[in-house]
């Protein structure tokens, strides 16, 4: 079993302690070392940074569509890279690339190839087509945003259905509204729901015999090579471990006793105090998101019936889980991250990798490490040197209109409610 996450480490690793040439004949021409090509790309990653970080962060979201029709709600929505759909998916900063799914260097093509699946089918098409229909109130709404809006169309004020005690009031909730998800975040939470049974038909399906074989044949298992290796090395004592939980247990102690965050303790729980029941539960506006459960059972048995089927065609990398689960991060995450991610991954473990093995071989993990190494250095550097300080940052269109679009403002919705009026169900 090969971790992909631990390869970036372990190249970089080597390259720091082996600083001889690469041989060109391996490496698809090139000869340059791999502790040098890791540090020329540690370096551009750090310095090119701060052109998107503090310069010109208009590259950072690079929704050229929306800077040219900022008040254009259809083409916000389509076009936007923060509450639109990021349809042309451009950006120039790492950041964005490897936010959510972490560097996409590091992962399989087909796991790109099946979250751009994922991406298109379940999120972007689907999201058109709840949107422009109408469905579940969305024209009143943002395409994709994790913000919860009442009926009115502003963000849902939580205070007005508390009690002063901080417990929901029923009365206080009729009396105000019901919560409305972007159509983005009403697929979050179904493909999520999906994510779940799919992960456990397709560990049935696809590895239920191994799993029952090593099961049953635990008691006579001869040791496995690495169980061999690792009895070469004595055990850590006990006392290390007992030692690790009181230092830790200490300091998380003196963080939440020491620092009073002015938070009531019940705050991780307003966000729920309504309830999964009246949000989804039958009757609701978004009860239809129970069928989702059904989805990511089945998906699975498709997928295994069509590798049964063809198994030598590209059928055979289909994965539900993975094609599902990823969405789980969309929002807060935008599909401009998602897009990006997979262009970004699969131009590297796609077409390079098989346009020039050698090369991919040799630094493909290191261009990761590279680009990580200095993407961090330069964000640490910024914040303390910018933010935290509060610098302000050059003030041109590149850093302030860029920002002037219903697309950024939350307000690409193709209808608003006039002054007193509301949408949504006459009873909730």
């Amino acid at each position: 079993m090969v971790w992909p996450g631990q390869l970036s480490n372990t190249s970089l690793l080597w390259a720091l302690h082996d600083k001889s040439r690469s041989n060109p004949a391996k490496s698809s021409g090139w000869s340059v070392s791999r502790y040098r090509y890791f540090v020329y790309v540690m370096v551009g990653s750090f310095a090119w940074y701060w052109i998107p970080g503090v310069l010109w962060q208009g590259l950072s979201v690079f929704a050229f569509v929306t800077w040219i029709k900022p008040n254009n709600v259809v083409l916000n929505q389509l076009f936007g890279g923060f509450t639109g759909l990021s349809l042309i998916p451009l950006t120039f900063d790492f950041t964005y690339v490897s936010g959510y799914l972490l560097d996409p260097l590091l992962a399989p093509a087909h796991a790109h190839f099946n979250t751009l699946i994922g991406l298109t089918v379940f999120m972007i098409i689907s999201a058109i087509g709840i949107s422009y229909t109408g469905s579940l109130y969305s024209e009143y709404l943002p395409i994709n945003t994790s913000s919860i809006f009442d009926n009115t169309g502003g963000f849902y004020d939580v205070k007005k259905i508390l009690t002063p005690e901080h417990t929901f009031d029923f009365e206080k909730y009729k009396a105000y509204s019901p919560m409305f998800l972007a159509p983005c975040f009403f697929l979050n939470y179904g493909l999520s729901f999906a994510s779940l049974t799919a992960a456990f038909v397709h560990v049935g399906i696809f590895h239920g015999k191994e799993i029952w074989y090593r099961f049953r044949a635990a008691r006579d298992q001869e040791p496995d090579i690495h169980m061999k290796m690792m009895k070469k090395y004595p055990e850590a004592p006990d006392w290390w471990y007992w030692i690790l939980l009181l230092v830790s247990l200490a300091f998380g102690l003196a963080t939440v006793l020491g620092y009073s965050s002015q938070l009531p303790l019940s705050l991780p729980w307003v966000k729920r105090v309504i309830g999964p029941a009246r949000m989804f539960g039958p009757g609701s506006i978004y009860s239809a998101i129970q069928y989702y459960w059904l989805l990511g059972a089945l998906l699975p048995v498709l997928f295994y019936i069509l590798i049964r089927f063809f198994p030598r065609s590209p059928a055979r990398l289909l994965n539900a889980p993975v094609m599902l689960g990823a969405m789980a991060w969309l929002p807060p995450a935008t599909p401009l991250s998602f897009s990006s991610w997979v262009i970004v991954g699969l131009t590297f473990n796609y077409w390079i990798k098989r346009r020039w093995p050698g090369w991919w071989q040799h630094y493909n993990y290191l261009t990761a490490a590279g680009l990580d190494s200095g993407l961090v250095i330069s964000t640490i550097i910024i914040f303390f040197a910018i933010t935290l300080p509060n610098v302000t940052i050059p003030q041109w269109w590149g850093n302030v209109n860029v920002y002037e679009t219903t697309d950024y403002l939350y307000t690409a919705v193709r209808k608003i409610p006039a002054d007193g009026e509301t949408f949504g169900p006459a009873v909730w």
